[in-house]
């Protein structure tokens, strides 16, 4: 009866254990790419002209911190799928595998030799102005980072190099 009783509280106490590990595991202390951290949001093209050759659109993600971060590489870049409906041009965007930080969101069209043609900024759409700086993974509005965007790569914000 006693080597029961022993054993007993032996198995209660491995459940209650495992009861209060299994809730970490699989935990990403640095946020990184931890549930719900994510950046996205769909970018309206101006136009439908977007046949350009020699390139490709792409989201970019630029450091906030630098001096003119638009005529400097984009920190990470992930191309992007324009799509028409209704004959309006959009590219979704979704992005998790970014580090923790503060960024500024931008369309691009990246050329061979990797230059950098600015076509739309988050929180000044078309034009050069001051962006939204987003706070990654804490910005609010991780979901809804929508903005507008230029086609022509002729017609850029801003080229790098």
């Amino acid at each position: 009866m006693f080597i029961k009783s022993i054993k007993t509280i032996i198995f209660s106490s491995l459940v209650l254990s495992l009861l209060f590990l299994l809730p970490t595991c699989g935990d990403d202390s640095t946020g990184l790419n931890a549930n719900g951290t994510f950046m996205s949001g769909t970018v309206t093209y101006n136009d439908n002209s977007t046949g350009y050759s020699g390139g490709y659109y792409c989201i970019s993600f630029y450091n906030p911190d630098s001096t003119n971060p638009f005529q400097r590489a984009p920190i990470k870049s992930d191309s992007l799928t324009l799509s028409v409906n209704n004959g309006v041009t959009t590219a979704f965007y979704k992005e998790s595998s970014i580090a923790n930080g503060s960024y500024y969101i931008a369309s691009t069209w990246i050329s061979p030799g990797y230059r950098t043609f600015v076509l739309g900024i988050y929180g000044c759409d078309t034009v050069a102005g001051t962006p939204t700086k987003i706070d990654f993974p804490n910005y609010a509005g991780t979901g809804q980072l929508d903005f507008r965007s230029k086609t022509n790569p002729a017609n850029a914000i801003y080229r790098y190099p």
